[in-house]
């Protein structure tokens, strides 16, 4: 099991970096918004218009924005939509740029519709039912897979600093203590011969690196992804109404290798060469939640759509190591922390989404969703990890809830028609988290995508084919210090996401 006391400083030293953590042992404000913030429209017909299916529906990429969707199907069908993506990252730390990129192939969406015709009213009279539809499947809602890297030069401080600050604080440590004290860290530190007791006080620290002038490095890969599995039924009334419900169920996966290290570049500290310490973190488990959602129809030409998703409750379980290699001249060490893990419970927020479709005959359709939600809901239990930690519990809650707030997300697509041939284009834009004041400039994870595609619609078969390229900037600090008098280091990156979909099915 983690240490609390471990778990308390790791939330010091991420509780106000500006993005995901550098350091991923613990859970923190930064794990409840990676899992918060989703991206909808996993099949390419979806992806290719903008992703605002919420009241055009008929498709099941549409399923997870609005299960009232699910009625507009005219029949049953099978599909299978596997994607491709390729993250491109340019981070600038201390006027150093790097560069890097990752891509992975991936299951977009599958899934199975089956619909009941009802031969009587099937072409609409008054409100009779026409048909009923149900489905299961799996839907894609995010990718993790991501990789980056930053290199500068710090003259001002270094991580064993705020490592110091944590064995120092109060009455100090003892060195009998200081490893279990936090073996994912400072422990580490210590047993690397990177911090040193003071002569003459044996509870107190000092760092191998006093001033910083260290050239500084980090490079981090992710992978994984939220795949929902969803089980919806949507009956229409008259081809005037619509009305559907769905149960998700979203496993997610999260996996973290960062190596971060300092070295003496310019050789001007004595008894110190260099240190690198390498964090894994893997993140698995389920969750549930349920989406309603309704579409009217007033005129012929028009739909309008409104959906509601619960909170997904998350059941989660984090395991994690670190180690530590170093060099101080006379001798190198390499120490490893033991095998940790944590269960928890994570709650993501609420969602409502508005929709508007307008429809023109045999031509195609312009349809616009706005989603909201409010990032600031999000919570943990750390029940399930035992006894002690409802402090810990409380205090990344609040962080959660000043840090983050509401979100506006917009999208918006057009689908062209051209006998059997479907032309798309789309633009969506997924709103910052943070609450004012709490991102550095225009470093805020908002996001802007621009989607295209097309399509092939055949009597009994469909093809589709999407392509979305995604733009984003976020930042984050390695560490964080106490001694506010201490600036701290800011890594800004500048993310390009492609992702590219290849849908096919059948109508039966």
């Amino acid at each position: 099991m983690i240490n609390p006391i471990a778990m308390k400083r790791k939330i010091f030293l991420v509780g106000t970096a500006l993005c995901l953590s550098f350091f991923g042992q613990a859970q923190n404000d930064a794990d409840a918004l990676r899992y918060a913030m989703l991206q909808f429209g996993s099949t390419a017909r979806a992806t290719g218009a903008g992703g605002a299916f919420g009241a055009v529906g008929g498709d099941f990429g549409a399923v997870s924005i609005n299960p009232a969707g699910l009625g507009v199907y005219r029949g049953s069908e099978f599909q299978f939509s596997p994607g491709f993506s390729f993250t491109g990252a340019s981070t600038d730390y201390y006027n150093g740029l790097v560069n890097d990129s990752r891509a992975n192939a991936h299951i977009g969406s599958m899934s199975l519709v089956f619909t009941d015709l009802n031969d009587r009213y099937r072409y609409g009279s008054g409100m009779r039912r026409a048909s009923t539809s149900f489905a299961i499947g799996v839907n894609r809602l995010a990718n993790f897979s991501s990789g980056r890297e930053f290199n500068g030069f710090n003259s001002n401080n270094s991580l064993l600093d705020s490592y110091t600050e944590f064995l120092n604080s109060g009455s100090g440590t003892p060195p009998a203590d200081a490893f279990n004290a936090d073996p994912f860290g400072a422990g580490l530190a210590y047993d690397a011969f990177l911090l040193n007791p003071i002569p003459g006080d044996t509870s107190r620290y000092f760092s191998v690196v006093p001033d910083g002038n260290v050239t500084q490095n980090r490079r981090l890969t992710s992978r994984g992804s939220v795949s929902e599995m969803v089980i919806a039924m949507a009956a229409n009334f008259g081809h005037k109404f619509y009305i559907g419900g769905s149960v998700g169920i979203p496993f997610l996966k999260y996996v973290e290798d960062a190596v971060y290290s300092e070295s003496d570049t310019e050789g001007n500290i004595p008894g110190f060469s260099s240190f690198s310490q390498r964090n894994l973190l893997e993140t698995r488990g389920t969750g549930l939640n349920a989406k309603l959602g309704i579409i009217v129809r007033p005129v012929e030409a028009l739909r309008l759509g409104a959906s509601v998703h619960s909170p997904t409750r998350y059941r989660l379980r984090d395991e994690f190591s670190s180690e530590i290699n170093s060099d101080i001249e006379t001798n190198t060490y390499q120490v490893f922390s033991p095998f940790g893990f944590f269960d928890y419970t994570l709650r993501s927020p609420w969602r409502a989404v508005a929709s508007a479709t307008v429809l023109v005959k045999e031509y195609g359709f312009l349809s616009f969703d706005y989603e909201y939600l409010d990032y600031g809901f999000s919570a943990f239990d750390f029940s399930r990890g035992g006894f002690g930690f409802e402090a810990v519990e409380a205090e990344i809650n609040t962080q959660i809830d000043g840090k983050y707030t509401n979100a506006h997300n917009l999208r918006g697509g057009v689908e062209a028609v051209s006998g059997a041939m479907r032309f798309r284009a789309g633009y969506s834009y997924l709103g910052t988290p943070f609450a004012e004041g709490r991102a550095t400039a225009d470093a805020d994870l908002s996001r802007h995508s621009f989607h295209g595609g097309l399509g092939y619609r055949g009597e009994s078969f469909f093809v589709d084919l999407s392509y979305v390229h995604s733009l984003s900037t976020f930042g984050e600090a390695p560490y964080q210090l106490a001694d506010i008098s201490e600036p701290i280091p800011f890594a800004r990156t500048e993310q390009t996401v492609g992702t590219a979909v290849l849908s096919m099915g059948v109508r039966f």
